[in-house]
């Protein structure tokens, strides 16, 4: 059936699963576009959300109808008595050279909680004198983010704010309306949190994230993508504050479970002993004997799984010193730098790599996207011909299939082939 189709692209792309009675509140909410922008069939409808032009705006607005808002200020106020009491103390007192504390409000509703997160950065601020906060939150719904940006609420959404904190709003009529200094402390935008590439250098170096309340919308396979991507976006130490409800039991080994009094909380230990750093000498040795440089390249592409891009460019360093010709090295080294937000070295490190071998492939690929993400429209097309041009000569892959999940030959001439045309 066409609807089961439409359900299954709408997961797809949102993250959100709708099972049993939650599939009949998708098919009233895509009744209700239907209406609206005046489609008849279900068939056309599938058609405007898989065209190039119109789908997302179209996913965006079903999103407006189909996700829930309710949600509260100082929700399982406990948690934020934590982040109080002692998660930012513990970060301030880890960040004395690095000044700045990032934190991310993911699937933050209408506002209230990022709201309530600058509340209790306020409170503290006497802590925080000569740091810089950086607070953000993200939602899928652009109707909810209207409404976070105005800052006036009412109703539930009000009724747990404790007394001490209602300094912090004006009261007009049965609402109030957050003072500018809170409003000022955030900054929000949307962001659909199961986005295929993950724009990890959007979010790289946060120290806390909260995701509370969005994972039960979530089926388990979009959970184990996005609690990855939360761990690759946190610093060492970090944490990822969950709903007291919601679980990465089973779905996320990444993570360690600390508790603070009666409160569960997920960090991002450094589980690499640090023995094996010790051990790089040792492998270098086993390279220089065996000419071997997979088990450099399987230690680069693991650290860089976890985020730890500082050991992974050591271990770069010490490999590039016996195989300096080694294109693969290069290519990853890239990759270790666009995630961290580092384009400049990303684009001289796949230029190296193509130096190297002017029939890779992959690394035109990776520099066509770079250029196309900057708006160098002229480089992405011809980086994307390099890609079209390399594949028809016998594009080089290396050793890169063996350490890694890459891209097949033929989506890559599809994608490259189909950005080519549109440049």
């Amino acid at each position: 059936m066409i609807i089961n189709a439409i359900t299954k692209f709408i997961e797809d792309k949102t993250g959100l699963y709708f099972k049993d009675y939650k599939k009949e509140y998708l098919i009233k909410g895509i009744q209700k576009r239907m209406k609206k922008i005046g489609v008849k069939t279900y068939k056309d409808y599938y058609g405007i959300l898989l065209d190039s032009t119109k789908g997302d705006r179209e996913i965006n607005e079903l999103a407006n109808l189909i996700t829930i808002w309710e949600t509260c200020f100082f929700r399982h106020f406990e948690q934020f008595l934590i982040l109080r009491d002692k998660i930012i103390p513990e970060i301030v007192e880890k960040k004395r050279k690095n000044k700045v504390i990032k934190i991310w409000s993911a699937g933050c509703s209408t506002g209230e909680e990022a709201y309530s997160i600058a509340i209790i950065i306020k409170e503290i601020s006497h802590l925080l004198s000569d740091f810089n906060i950086e607070i953000i939150g993200t939602d899928i719904s652009l109707k909810a983010l209207e409404i976070a940006k105005k800052a006036k609420y009412s109703g539930k959404s009000i009724s747990t704010i404790p007394k001490e904190y209602l300094k912090y709003f004006l009261k007009k009529n049965n609402s109030l309306i957050l003072k500018d200094e809170i409003k000022e402390m955030v900054k929000f935008f949307q962001f659909n949190l199961i986005k295929e590439p993950f724009p990890l250098y959007q979010f790289y170096g946060q120290d806390i994230i909260f995701c509370r309340n969005v994972f039960i919308y979530f089926q388990p396979s979009s959970i184990k993508r996005v609690a990855r991507n939360f761990f690759l976006s946190l610093n060492e130490g970090g944490y990822l504050i969950l709903s007291p409800t919601e679980s990465l039991w089973g779905l996320n080994e990444d993570f360690t479970l600390t508790k603070y009094d009666d409160v569960f909380l997920y960090k991002k230990e450094e589980k690499i002993p640090p023995k094996i750093r010790e051990k790089i000498p040792e492998i270098e040795k086993i390279a220089e004997e065996s000419e071997e440089i997979k088990p450099y390249l399987l230690k680069m592409k693991l650290y860089g799984d976890r985020g730890l891009y500082k050991i992974a460019e050591e271990t770069a360093k010490f490999v590039l010193k016996l195989k300096p010709t080694k294109a693969e090295i290069y290519l990853l080294l890239a990759i270790f730098h666009y995630e961290q937000g580092e384009a400049e070295k990303a684009k001289e490190a796949l230029k190296k790599a193509i130096y190297l071998e002017p029939n890779f492939a992959l690394a035109y690929f990776y520099l066509g996207n770079i250029y196309l993400s900057e708006g160098e429209l002229k480089k992405a097309k011809n980086a994307y011909k390099n890609v079209i041009s390399s594949i028809e000569k016998g594009a080089y892959w290396g050793i890169l299939p063996e350490i890694m999940d890459i891209i097949s030959e033929d989506q890559l001439l599809e994608i490259s082939s189909t950005n080519y045309k549109s440049l």
